[in-house]
Order: C-alpha cells, then structure tokens, then sequence
C-alpha cells in the first residue's frame, strides 16, 4: 500500500504491526480465516500494492490460520509497479517475512507484458493476481466474470453460473493510489462484492450495509469515505464456514468429466480437484499421456519477443504461470528447475525467421534479469555446457520435465478418478431422469459402457475435431519426432540446464530400467524435434533422426555421439491452430453462432448486442502445440476460473486471442462461412 511508504521514520517492526493491526485485524482476518471450510476461497482485493508488504503479511496469517485445502486469492491492482530491486531492498527491513519475500521475487512481473498477472504459491493454497494500470480499467478486468457474459462482440468470454466476490478489501489512505478512489470506483467496487465484505482504509473498517441488495451499484456510496463503523462476522456466516464438510463441498458441486490425460487433461483435472470438483477423466488408450504428452522428456520454455503482440504476451504469461506451478512439488519429482538457454542464431537465420535478437530481450528485461538476460559464450560454457560455442540467452524460468511423470502426479489427487481403454465415441446433452428441468451430458464410449456429467472438458488434441460439436474449429496436426538414447553416464553431456535453438537437448536423466550387465550407470538423452506439417504417420523415420542429430550438433558442437550409439525415436502429432495460440474456453453451438453474428459479414464494425450461442457447460483445452508444459497449466487455471466464477488469470483482451469463437468471428467478418 502506498500508505506504508510514507510512515516517517517507522521502524520495520512498526510498518509490520501497522499491516497487522490495520488490514489484518481491522478486518477481522484471523476469525475469518480460522473459519473457513475445506475448499472454500477467500478473495481480497487490495487498492496499490506497493512493495507487497500487506500481501505477505495477510499470507502468513493465512498459512498460520486457515485450513490446508482452503484457498486465498489476493488481487491487487497497482498504477505504477515497483522494480524487483525496489522491492528487494523495501522487503529486505523484515526478516520474518523473508521466505515469503524471495518467492514473491522468484515470479515477480516485471516489467509487466501483461496487465493481468497470475502466481501460484503455496500449491495452490495462496494465488495472487497483479492487474497493473490505471485502477478503473484494472477493475474492469474482473468485471466480466460478474456479468456472466457471453457477448461475444464485447467480450468473445463465456463464465460460469456462479461468481466469486470479494470478501474483504484493502483502501489507501494517501499517495497516488488514494486519488483514484472516487464514486465511480466505488460503484465498481460494490459490484464486485457482496453484503457482507469489508473494506479497510489505514484507519477505519466498514461492512457492507445489509439492506443493501447484493450487486447493487451502491450509488449512495459516499464521496469521501471516513469509515467508523468496525467490522464485526455474522454468526451464522461463521457458522456456515466452520460447519461445511469437504463432502458436503463437494457434493454441491457439478460433476465433471474430462476427456483425455495428456497434459492438457491432466492440468484440467487438478485444477478443478483443487477447487473441490468430483473428476473423472477418461482416457482413449490403455496408459496416459499416450500421444504427444507421451515424450520422455520436455523442456518448460517459450521463444522470447520484444513485440507486444498477442503471442508474445501469452507465451510470457503462459511461463510464468507454469514455472510457479512446477516450483510446488513437480520440479524434484517430475523434472528439474534448471532454466533454459536459448541460444543466439547467426543474423541471416533470425532474419530469415524474424527473430528477436537476445540483446533485444535482455534490453527488455534488463531490471529483472532473472527473467532473461543475455550470456557470452564463455558464462554459457560455464552455466549450460562446455560443449556450447554460440552466445544467447538464459532465463531463469523453466528447466525440464518428464511429461508421463507429470501427468500421474497431476492424477494423483483424492478428487480424480482416472478411466483407461475409454475410446469417446459420442457425446450427446440429454435431460436428467431425477430432474427434468436440467441436462447432463451423456458420453458414449467404444467397447465401454455410457457415462454422464454435468461439466465436460475437451482436451484430446487433434482428435476433438472428430466431435461434431467441435468439427468447425481449424486445428492442425503437426507430426514431430524426436530422438533419444541411453549411454553410459560418463559420456553425457554435462549439461546443466536445455539448450535450445532450431530444436533442444535436455540434460541426461538417469532411469534405472536401463542398467548394462556390469551395472555401468546409464542415463538417457533426449533432443529433437522434426516439424511435419504433410505426414502423419507415428511411424519413427530414421531421415528424422538424423535431422535431430544435426541439429544436436548444431547446439553442442564438441559433443558427438558415442558410435555404438542405438538411436531411437518418438514421433508424436502436435495440434496446433493458425495463430499458434490454443483453444481455450467454452465450444460455440456454431449454427446459431453464425446465425446470430452473420451481420458481420457487412462489416466488422456493424454493432451486434445479441447473446453468443454455447453447448452448455462443454469446454475445450487443445491447440497447444509443441508447448505443451508451458502453456496447459494456464489454460487449465484459466477454465477452471471460467467454471467456479473467479476471475480469470489473463487479461480480458488477451483471452479473446485464445476464445475458440474468435476463428468464427474472424471468418465471418472475412465472408469465408
């Protein structure tokens, strides 16, 4: 908050008791945390974040007082973000907050690509989400979730039933962010909350009036806000917490049914057995991740750009939220936390391909290094392998992971139960035989027997299109094959973190089902990948696996294959789009879609207010492509918000670029349809 920079001569003990006493107990957040049940989720909207000094503190108090399956979501909105050194250096006065403080800074955004930013702490348990800019347009962000819209011309978004308001909020006092607080921010902050939230200034705490309706616009909110009034918990509000069962969370929920458990499922899954949700997930094969998940090794990365385009501010999005997410027990398990070198191409090559130059990203990120930062040749031999002989880029983020490993630790929760040999045939919306007024979604299986669910994700990669649902959607199987080995351990590479460039080769990992008769160490090494946008066979080519070696040889140059080496291959189909960004979001019902927006065949500015058509509770999770580990954690924290009413992790306008009506629109306003 920007009132806790101008405490004149505070010691940090002071500015922390400050926070204690002010935001934490002036809203009653001990009680309300300890109160609440399994699964429920506390959301707190904060007014300037400032160094993040009131985030950490409420964090802490979470991690002391509320139950371990509960969830805090904190959004803060801040005008003019600090620099991770400004921060480093306000934080660093308060040591008991110093754990907390450097995982802050490990995922810090900055500077900020995107307005609408998402971290992951604490497994889930702790999100907070950094929508930087002006404060209005900042709230609006979150706004579209309120409206459950499906106004396709204003937003192209689709939302749940159900919307999660705030329930406490953090005011400024003074400073910049404290000019901003007029009545029309107000009237947005009203809408976003509900009778019983509260909202706290540096001195005074005030709940919600309760013969106000919830949702009001609250235009008799008060000009200039002095508050008095204390907080004070309902009775039967903390009874209703404290009561609630986690089968009794659960039971309430709508089932869900996802098909596929490839990464795209899996993440889909977890996201929502976090939230509480009863998963199954159903799988055509006979073992998950069978198609291109299946690969023994991935690297957690992005091609960096210092464009502003949709692309790029998803790819940067997309890795910072994985990277989070990986930190909480699937790095160490299912991989390494390692970072990426992105090595430098020659100039004709970037050229050629339009690449962004690793000076270029560097100068982008030049106050937060961790980020990206350009490496000699020599701090590259010495930080990723002595084999490198080019120049590039380092980032922190990312490191590499075994995608099967992946998917079963992503499986393994109490809310999944996992359905192998489960081929989809048909997928048909039918009434409920206990209710007739409401529908379920009923899944008719080859050599299996029929299963319903209230909520259904697509997540089968090329394969959703065979759905006549999502037949309309232009997705593309792209075949790449990639190549692996095992050798002894002492001729490896000593790679230290991925090397990538045209293709990559990850660090040697050891599996102990490969052992010579004289126990010799064996470990395998894996590097790829082909692009094949006019095959399809999953047959391994042995001209592909020798295109990988080039390119193996391209990367590390003093490393050559051991001559006994036995190569072998993986070819995969990867599904892509046209725009390279994936399909994420709720499935149009495209004929009366196009029925509905077929104005835009005259124009692109003609005016359409009516409703976008959807099949009820059906999504969609494909289109990922060769990124895979980078991109399905976001898309699967981005459908679950969609479907338990929280605010989404991206920006409003971003989300379009990934809606899978935009395809529609686009070939509607082009008179392709």
């Amino acid at each position: 908050m920007d009132s806790l920079f101008t405490v004149a001569n505070s010691t940090s003990s002071a500015a922390l008791a400050h926070s204690r006493r002010v935001f934490l107990e002036g809203s009653q957040l001990p009680v309300r945390f300890a109160a609440l049940a399994p699964y429920a989720v506390f959301t707190l909207g904060e007014i300037g974040f400032g160094c993040g000094l009131n985030f950490l503190s409420t964090w802490q108090l979470w991690q002391k007082s509320a139950h371990k399956d509960a969830r805090l979501h904190f959004i803060s909105l801040e005008k003019t973000p600090l620099t991770p050194a400004k921060i480093a250096h306000a934080l660093a006065l308060f040591p008991e907050l110093a754990l907390l403080r450097e995982s802050l800074l490990a995922l810090y955004p900055f500077p900020a690509d995107n307005p609408v930013n998402r971290l992951y702490f604490d497994k889930g348990r702790v999100q907070l989400t950094l929508i930087f800019g002006d404060v209005a347009d900042g709230l609006n962000e979150w706004l579209p979730s309120l409206q459950c819209g499906q106004k396709v011309q204003a937003l192209q978004a689709h939302y749940g039933p159900e919307f999660r308001y705030c329930d406490a909020w953090f005011l400024p006092e003074t400073g910049q962010s404290a000019t901003a607080m007029t009545p029309a921010l107000f009237a947005i902050l009203a809408k976003l909350s509900h009778q019983h939230t509260t909202f706290t200034p540096a001195k005074n705490a005030i709940t919600l009036a309760p013969e106000h309706p919830q949702n009001s616009d609250y235009t008799s909110f008060p000009r200039h806000y002095n508050f008095s009034e204390s907080w004070h918990l309902l009775p039967s509000q903390a009874s209703k917490l404290s009561e609630s069962t986690p089968e009794q969370v659960s039971n309430t929920r709508p089932s869900v049914a996802v098909m596929g458990a490839g990464l795209a499922g899996c993440h889909s899954a977890r996201a929502l057995a976090e939230r509480g949700y009863k998963v199954t997930v159903y799988e055509g094969a006979e073992h998950i991740a069978a198609g291109a998940s299946g690969n023994p090794q991935g690297v957690v990365y992005t091609r960096f750009s210092h464009e502003k385009n949709a692309l790029a501010q998803f790819n940067v999005a997309a890795l910072r939220f994985a990277d989070g997410l990986y930190q909480q027990g699937y790095y160490g398990t299912s991989g390494e936390h390692t970072g990426v070198f992105q090595q430098e191409e020659d100039a004709q090559a970037r050229a050629d391909a339009q690449r962004t130059t690793a000076h270029e990203v560097a100068l982008k990120y030049h106050e937060n290094p961790r980020f990206a930062h350009a490496i000699s040749t020599t701090q590259a031999k010495t930080r990723v392998c002595d084999k490198v002989v080019h120049p590039g880029l380092f980032t922190h983020f990312g490191g590499w992971m075994r995608p099967d490993a992946l998917c079963a630790q992503l499986l393994d929760h109490p809310n999944i139960r996992l359905q192998l040999a489960h081929r989809l045939n048909a997928l048909e919306h039918i009434p409920s035989p206990l209710n007739p007024s409401t529908a379920r979604w009923q899944m008719t299986f080859d050599e299996q027997p029929n299963a319903t669910a209230d909520i259904v994700i697509i997540a089968t990669a090329g394969a959703a299109i065979a759905l006549p649902q999502l037949a309309h959607l232009p997705t593309k199987n792209i075949r790449g094959q990639m190549s692996y080995l095992q050798l002894p351990a002492h001729s490896a590479p000593n790679l230290q973190a991925p090397a990538c460039g045209e293709g990559y080769v990850g660090p040697a990992f050891s599996d102990k089902q490969h052992q010579t008769r004289d126990q010799t160490p064996q470990v395998t090494l894996c590097f790829g990948a082909t692009f094949d946008v006019k095959q399809h066979s999953l047959d391994v080519i042995e001209i592909d696996n020798h295109k990988n070696t080039q390119m193996l040889k391209s990367l590390l140059p003093g490393f050559n294959l051991p001559a006994s080496a036995q190569l072998k291959g993986r070819a995969s189909l990867r599904c892509s789009t046209p725009d390279y960004l994936p399909l994420i979001g709720p499935v149009p019902n495209i004929a009366p879609f196009m029925e509905t927006f077929s104005d835009y065949r005259k124009s692109k500015n003609w005016r359409i207010d009516a409703l976008g058509q959807y099949h009820p509770n059906l999504y969609m999770s494909v289109g990922h492509g060769s990124r895979g580990l980078t991109y399905t954690p976001l898309a699967a924290e981005l459908l679950a918000c969609l479907i338990n009413g929280e605010p989404i992790p991206i920006a409003e306008s971003l989300y379009k670029h990934c809606h899978p009506a935009r395809f529609t629109l686009r070939n509607l306003i082009r008179n392709k349809w």
